[in-house]
């Protein structure tokens, strides 16, 4: 199982002082999303992993019904997790507000069962504001299952919302870290 972990890379006061001029054109990043858990180097040959481990919360559907996963598509769900829980504050597996019989999470993540609560209606369909569509999309095309077609997270890369939300002059959109980085951390191994 999975947690995401955030980590502020200025400080707070920063984040609210003036001399940030908006946090699309800051040429840093202003956050990173991390595990500081468990990792695994996965092997393209046989990219499917079975350990458990984690917080429930986070953990995809295969995970908690001790099916192979890839670690990438579960990470793409824990990222849908957190975008929800940053719009809704609160957890999508969480027991829905008024529930008579609320009932334990892994069995509503295994069933994929949440709704939207802040964003949502008398049925927990979404009913938010137009501004927040993008968010809505991606978040809706994560937390699915694999078979049902769970967005990959070069899909979400690739989203409209994503891309336009780093403007960052001669960035083009998401900057990566350099992958000689990558050689280089290979080679000193």
């Amino acid at each position: 199982m999975r947690k995401t972990d955030v980590l502020l890379n200025v400080s707070p006061a920063f984040l609210h002082s003036s001399r940030l001029p908006h946090p699309q054109t800051y040429a840093k990043a202003l956050v990173t999303l991390t595990d500081l858990g468990l990792s695994r180097r996965i092997d393209p040959n046989n990219p499917l992993l079975s350990t458990r481990c984690g917080s429930e919360d986070y953990a995809a559907p295969e995970i908690l019904l001790a099916q192979p996963y890839d670690g990438r598509a579960t990470d793409a769900w824990a990222l849908g997790v957190l975008l929800y829980a940053l719009m809704e504050g609160r957890l999508p597996f969480d027991a829905p507000p008024n529930a008579r019989r609320p009932g334990r999470v892994a069995h509503r993540v295994a069933r994929c069962e949440w709704i939207w609560v802040r964003f949502g209606d008398e049925d927990g369909e979404w009913n938010g504001p137009a501004e927040w569509e993008g968010p809505r999309r991606v978040v809706e095309s994560l937390l699915k299952k694999v078979s049902r077609g769970r967005a990959k997270l070069e899909d979400v890369e690739q989203n409209e919302w994503v891309r336009g939300g780093i403007k960052v002059e001669g960035g083009g959109g998401l900057l990566r870290r350099d992958p000689t980085f990558d050689v280089l951390a290979e080679e000193a191994r």
